[in-house]
């Protein structure tokens, strides 16, 4: 913030668009949250609340691997 005669003025960081952040720590994220998700899923019980956690689990590992592949991340899979 940037304090102009008084009043307080937000910086251009503090409006950044996704497309600005870093992309990197995006992946991670996802990919941290896919890799609980998984544990959640196999800690339960077979039935219909395990596999909805399944299908979570997996779109997060999804998104993490459409992130990173087209994000240019090094180490992603080319195809």
């Amino acid at each position: 913030m940037i304090v102009v005669s008084g009043k307080a003025q937000p910086t251009a960081n503090a409006f950044s668009k996704p497309a600005q952040r870093d992309p990197s720590s995006l992946i991670t994220t996802l990919t941290v949250r896919a890799e609980k998700a998984f544990e959640t899923a196999r800690a339960m019980i077979p039935g219909g609340e395990r596999a909805a956690a399944i299908r979570k689990a997996m779109m997060l590992a999804n998104a993490a691997e459409l992130l990173r592949h087209f994000s240019g991340t090094p180490g992603a899979p080319a195809k």
